[in-house]
């Protein structure tokens, strides 16, 4: 069974563009959590994090895969990512 991560575990990363989250993504040393607000997330897709938010989540997901992160399962206001 996996571990929640916990508030230290975890990075901010506060962005407003995909360029952005790319760039503190590929800054992220490896086996690091990242965390990107859902307000953040809407500014980057410009949809809501809902259920409905394919593109946002495409968007979000090819960011994370160019720059060697995977996503997590949300939870807790936001989007994780771990890097590879």
């Amino acid at each position: 069974m996996r571990r929640l991560p916990t508030e230290k575990d975890i990075t901010e990363l506060s962005a407003k563009t995909d360029a952005e989250l790319a760039a503190k993504l590929v800054s992220l040393p490896a086996k690091t959590r990242g965390r990107l607000s859902f307000e953040d997330y809407e500014s980057i897709t410009g949809e809501e994090f809902n259920e409905f938010s394919t593109l946002g989540r495409m968007i979000v997901g090819n960011v994370a895969a160019k720059t060697g992160c995977r996503l997590d399962p949300p939870h807790d206001g936001g989007v994780f990512f771990l890097k590879k």
